[in-house]
């Protein structure tokens, strides 16, 4: 923390508000004299003590080790403090939109999903690629399959993916495209995912899916709010993935929640 700037601020997340590692981090900022926002699901938790300010996030109880509801109100409420700050009437609009839009994507979402995840529950390996904001995306959609699949899942900003990571595509290999907006770009990356014989699944909302297995999600998400979009059907996607491999996606055999 040393030679941080004058009247920084460290923003700490955690679930569980006692997580060792972010109350250790928290304790160092407090150290050198900066202030800290505690975002938490427990106002009454360590990191919530320790805080200049804390944010509850209000996602009630978390029963499953995969924390899948407890990661998008965490992420809702981070939107709603960034809001905040900006005093922008439009994003607070937006803002407010984010709800509705979210159970529509799950109403839009929740079968093609469930049938997706059958079509490759003999899978092993899987590629999720974002850009932007959705890279948070990917990597959030990888740690879900690898949680409740026990598949090796990874995620990969887009461009980044295309150096290095690609020799390992083949038809063993589905790939997840979190796609923004229809450009050359985004269609020629499933066309040669398609020529290396892997299996591609695309979720965005106006997808142009040829030949491509396809989530559609709702149209009109403003780019700062897209991973509220984007982290729904993939969380759906790993649910019902451990469903069809006869697992149980809240409780993973060989995981714990780390803290009480």
């Amino acid at each position: 923390m040393a030679g941080h700037h004058p009247g920084a601020w460290l923003i700490a997340i955690s679930q569980s508000g006692e997580s060792r590692d972010v109350i250790d981090a928290v304790r160092s900022a407090k150290l050198s004299r900066m202030r800290v926002l505690a975002v938490t699901n427990d106002a009454q938790s360590k990191l919530a003590k320790l805080a200049d300010f804390s944010i509850a996030s209000q996602a009630g109880r978390e029963e499953a080790v995969t924390a899948t509801k407890s990661f998008t109100s965490t992420l809702l409420a981070t939107y709603e403090f960034v809001t905040a700050l900006t005093k922008h009437d439009e994003l607070n609009a937006e803002l407010d939109r984010l709800p509705g839009l979210v159970e529509e994507t799950l109403r839009r979402c929740e079968k093609k999903c469930r049938v997706i995840a059958s079509k490759f529950r003999d899978r092993e390996f899987l590629f999720l690629l974002g850009s932007g904001a959705n890279y948070a995306s990917a990597l959030e959609g990888a740690l879900k399959l690898k949680e409740s699949c026990n598949i090796y899942a990874e995620g990969f900003a887009s461009r980044e993916f295309l150096h290095g990571p690609m020799q390992l595509v083949d038809k063993r290999t589905p790939v997840f495209i979190l796609q923004h907006e229809l450009s050359d770009e985004s269609v020629e990356l499933p066309d040669r995912f398609k020529r290396l014989g892997a299996p591609t699944i695309i979720v965005g909302p106006d997808t142009g899916a040829r030949g491509s297995d396809a989530i559609e999600i709702p149209t009109g998400v403003n780019d700062v709010f897209q991973p509220m979009s984007y982290v729904v059907p993939l969380q759906l996607f790993a649910y019902y993935s451990s469903i069809s491999r006869g697992l149980n996606p809240d409780q993973p055999t060989k995981l714990k929640k780390v803290v009480a």
